[in-house]
Protein backbone atom coordinates (compact mmCIF):
# COMPACT_ATOMS: atom_id res chain seq x y z
CA UNK A 1 0.00 0.00 0.00
CA UNK A 2 1.28 3.42 -0.96
CA UNK A 3 1.00 6.45 1.29
CA UNK A 4 0.53 9.54 -0.83
CA UNK A 5 1.51 12.86 0.73
CA UNK A 6 -0.25 15.85 -0.82
CA UNK A 7 1.71 19.09 -0.80
CA UNK A 8 -0.01 22.20 -2.11
CA UNK A 9 2.02 25.06 -3.56
CA UNK A 10 -0.45 27.89 -4.33
CA UNK A 11 1.84 30.03 -6.44
CA UNK A 12 1.05 31.96 -9.59
CA UNK A 13 3.43 34.90 -9.77
CA UNK A 14 6.19 32.87 -11.41
CA UNK A 15 4.12 32.83 -14.56
CA UNK A 16 2.88 36.38 -14.43
CA UNK A 17 -0.71 35.27 -13.75
CA UNK A 18 -2.03 34.64 -10.25
CA UNK A 19 -4.89 32.34 -11.27
CA UNK A 20 -2.81 29.16 -11.05
CA UNK A 21 -2.41 29.66 -7.32
CA UNK A 22 -6.02 28.53 -6.91
CA UNK A 23 -5.25 25.07 -8.34
CA UNK A 24 -4.47 23.24 -5.05
CA UNK A 25 -7.89 24.18 -3.66
CA UNK A 26 -9.60 23.33 -6.95
CA UNK A 27 -7.98 19.91 -7.18
CA UNK A 28 -8.92 19.03 -3.62
CA UNK A 29 -12.48 20.25 -4.19
CA UNK A 30 -12.65 18.12 -7.34
CA UNK A 31 -12.09 14.98 -5.26
CA UNK A 32 -8.37 14.25 -5.58
CA UNK A 33 -8.14 12.76 -2.08
CA UNK A 34 -11.23 10.58 -2.56
CA UNK A 35 -9.87 9.31 -5.88
CA UNK A 36 -6.61 8.21 -4.29
CA UNK A 37 -8.39 6.61 -1.34
CA UNK A 38 -10.70 4.67 -3.63
CA UNK A 39 -7.72 2.72 -4.96
CA UNK A 40 -6.91 1.53 -1.44
CA UNK A 41 -4.03 3.89 -0.79
CA UNK A 42 -3.35 5.98 2.28
CA UNK A 43 -3.44 9.74 1.85
CA UNK A 44 -1.88 12.33 4.10
CA UNK A 45 -2.70 15.93 3.19
CA UNK A 46 0.17 18.12 4.38
CA UNK A 47 -1.64 21.31 3.46
CA UNK A 48 -0.10 24.20 1.53
CA UNK A 49 3.24 25.91 1.79
CA UNK A 50 3.11 29.57 2.79
CA UNK A 51 3.37 31.80 -0.26
CA UNK A 52 3.76 35.57 -0.17
CA UNK A 53 1.78 36.72 -3.20
CA UNK A 54 3.67 39.57 -4.84
CA UNK A 55 2.76 41.67 -7.86
CA UNK A 56 5.36 42.52 -10.48
CA UNK A 57 6.92 45.96 -10.15
CA UNK A 58 9.91 45.52 -12.47
CA UNK A 59 9.39 47.72 -15.52
CA UNK A 60 12.22 46.44 -17.72
CA UNK A 61 10.92 43.84 -20.17
CA UNK A 62 12.70 40.51 -19.73
CA UNK A 63 14.14 41.38 -16.32
CA UNK A 64 13.41 39.24 -13.26
CA UNK A 65 11.32 41.00 -10.63
CA UNK A 66 13.25 40.96 -7.34
CA UNK A 67 10.18 40.77 -5.11
CA UNK A 68 8.73 37.86 -7.05
CA UNK A 69 12.13 36.14 -7.06
CA UNK A 70 12.43 36.34 -3.28
CA UNK A 71 8.86 35.15 -2.64
CA UNK A 72 9.16 32.31 -5.15
CA UNK A 73 12.47 31.19 -3.70
CA UNK A 74 11.00 31.04 -0.19
CA UNK A 75 8.05 28.95 -1.40
CA UNK A 76 10.31 26.60 -3.34
CA UNK A 77 12.55 26.05 -0.30
CA UNK A 78 9.46 24.94 1.63
CA UNK A 79 8.33 22.63 -1.17
CA UNK A 80 11.78 21.06 -1.30
CA UNK A 81 11.82 20.43 2.45
CA UNK A 82 8.32 18.90 2.53
CA UNK A 83 9.06 16.67 -0.45
CA UNK A 84 12.27 15.45 1.17
CA UNK A 85 10.49 14.80 4.47
CA UNK A 86 7.80 12.80 2.68
CA UNK A 87 10.27 10.49 0.97
CA UNK A 88 12.42 10.06 4.06
CA UNK A 89 9.35 9.00 6.06
CA UNK A 90 8.29 6.44 3.46
CA UNK A 91 5.72 8.51 1.58
CA UNK A 92 5.12 9.23 -2.08
CA UNK A 93 4.86 13.02 -2.50
CA UNK A 94 2.32 14.53 -4.87
CA UNK A 95 2.94 18.24 -5.27
CA UNK A 96 0.01 20.23 -6.60
CA UNK A 97 0.33 23.77 -7.86
CA UNK A 98 0.62 26.32 -8.96
CA UNK A 99 2.89 27.63 -11.72
CA UNK A 100 5.90 25.59 -12.78
CA UNK A 101 8.49 27.56 -10.83
CA UNK A 102 7.54 25.27 -7.92
CA UNK A 103 9.24 22.33 -9.69
CA UNK A 104 12.62 23.73 -8.68
CA UNK A 105 11.67 22.92 -5.10
CA UNK A 106 9.56 19.77 -5.39
CA UNK A 107 11.76 17.90 -7.87
CA UNK A 108 14.97 18.98 -6.18
CA UNK A 109 13.57 17.54 -2.96
CA UNK A 110 13.09 14.16 -4.64
CA UNK A 111 16.65 14.05 -6.00
CA UNK A 112 18.14 15.22 -2.70
CA UNK A 113 16.17 12.65 -0.68
CA UNK A 114 17.35 9.83 -2.93
CA UNK A 115 20.95 10.92 -2.57
CA UNK A 116 20.56 10.83 1.21
CA UNK A 117 19.54 7.19 0.71
CA UNK A 118 22.77 6.57 -1.26
CA UNK A 119 20.84 6.43 -4.54
CA UNK A 120 21.25 8.67 -7.54
CA UNK A 121 18.73 11.17 -8.83
CA UNK A 122 15.96 9.55 -10.89
CA UNK A 123 15.40 10.30 -14.55
CA UNK A 124 13.46 13.44 -15.36
CA UNK A 125 10.42 13.18 -17.64
CA UNK A 126 9.08 16.65 -18.47
CA UNK A 127 5.53 16.79 -19.85
CA UNK A 128 4.97 20.41 -20.86
CA UNK A 129 4.28 22.59 -23.85
CA UNK A 130 7.36 24.54 -22.79
CA UNK A 131 10.78 23.23 -21.84
CA UNK A 132 11.33 25.80 -19.05
CA UNK A 133 15.04 25.92 -19.92
CA UNK A 134 15.53 29.68 -19.84
CA UNK A 135 17.98 31.49 -17.60
CA UNK A 136 18.21 35.16 -16.65
CA UNK A 137 20.38 35.67 -19.73
CA UNK A 138 17.98 34.04 -22.22
CA UNK A 139 14.47 34.73 -20.91
CA UNK A 140 12.37 37.09 -23.03
CA UNK A 141 9.85 37.64 -20.21
CA UNK A 142 11.63 37.39 -16.86
CA UNK A 143 9.03 34.86 -15.69
CA UNK A 144 10.49 32.28 -13.32
CA UNK A 145 8.15 29.49 -14.37
CA UNK A 146 10.20 29.28 -17.56
CA UNK A 147 13.45 28.65 -15.68
CA UNK A 148 12.77 25.75 -13.30
CA UNK A 149 13.91 23.10 -15.77
CA UNK A 150 17.18 24.93 -16.36
CA UNK A 151 17.89 25.16 -12.63
CA UNK A 152 17.14 21.47 -12.10
CA UNK A 153 19.50 20.50 -14.91
CA UNK A 154 22.41 22.54 -13.63
CA UNK A 155 22.20 25.87 -15.43
CA UNK A 156 22.58 28.92 -13.24
CA UNK A 157 19.28 30.63 -12.41
CA UNK A 158 19.05 33.36 -9.74
CA UNK A 159 17.35 32.06 -6.60
CA UNK A 160 16.18 28.76 -8.06
CA UNK A 161 19.70 27.33 -8.34
CA UNK A 162 20.17 27.95 -4.63
CA UNK A 163 16.94 26.05 -3.97
CA UNK A 164 18.07 23.12 -6.12
CA UNK A 165 21.57 22.96 -4.66
CA UNK A 166 24.16 20.42 -5.75
CA UNK A 167 22.18 17.50 -4.31
CA UNK A 168 18.98 18.37 -6.17
CA UNK A 169 20.40 18.48 -9.69
CA UNK A 170 19.30 15.99 -12.36
CA UNK A 171 21.52 14.48 -15.06
CA UNK A 172 20.96 15.98 -18.49
CA UNK A 173 21.53 12.65 -20.21
CA UNK A 174 18.66 11.20 -18.16
CA UNK A 175 16.16 13.96 -19.00
CA UNK A 176 13.45 13.70 -21.66
CA UNK A 177 10.98 16.36 -22.77
CA UNK A 178 7.61 15.33 -24.16
CA UNK A 179 5.40 17.61 -26.27
CA UNK A 180 7.27 20.93 -26.24
CA UNK A 181 5.74 23.15 -28.91
CA UNK A 182 7.08 26.60 -28.18
CA UNK A 183 10.77 26.89 -27.30
CA UNK A 184 12.63 30.17 -27.08
CA UNK A 185 15.99 30.52 -28.81
CA UNK A 186 17.89 30.18 -25.54
CA UNK A 187 15.90 27.12 -24.52
CA UNK A 188 16.64 25.43 -27.83
CA UNK A 189 20.32 26.20 -27.39
CA UNK A 190 20.30 24.59 -23.95
CA UNK A 191 18.37 21.60 -25.27
CA UNK A 192 20.94 21.08 -28.03
CA UNK A 193 24.03 21.64 -25.87
CA UNK A 194 22.70 19.25 -23.22
CA UNK A 195 21.92 16.66 -25.92
CA UNK A 196 18.62 15.96 -24.19
CA UNK A 197 15.93 13.80 -25.71
CA UNK A 198 12.83 15.71 -26.78
CA UNK A 199 9.77 14.69 -28.77
CA UNK A 200 7.90 17.73 -30.00
CA UNK A 201 4.18 18.31 -30.00
CA UNK A 202 4.08 18.27 -33.80
CA UNK A 203 5.98 14.97 -33.96
CA UNK A 204 3.59 13.32 -31.51
CA UNK A 205 0.59 14.57 -33.50
CA UNK A 206 1.92 13.20 -36.77
CA UNK A 207 3.85 10.08 -35.77
CA UNK A 208 3.08 9.31 -32.13
CA UNK A 209 5.57 8.93 -29.29
CA UNK A 210 6.95 5.50 -30.19
CA UNK A 211 7.53 6.00 -33.93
Amino acid sequence: MVRFDLIGVPIGMGGGHHGTREAPVALRDAGLVSMLLSDGHQVRDLGDVDVDHVDRTEQIEGAIDQGILEATTRACHQARRLTMDSIQSGGFPITIGGDHSLAAGSLAGIAAARRLQDRDAPGLLWFDAHADLNTAETTPTGNLHGMSGAALLGWKVPGLSEVVGTDGVYHRHQAAFLAPRDMDVGEQRHMDSGQMLHVTHDHIKSDGVVH
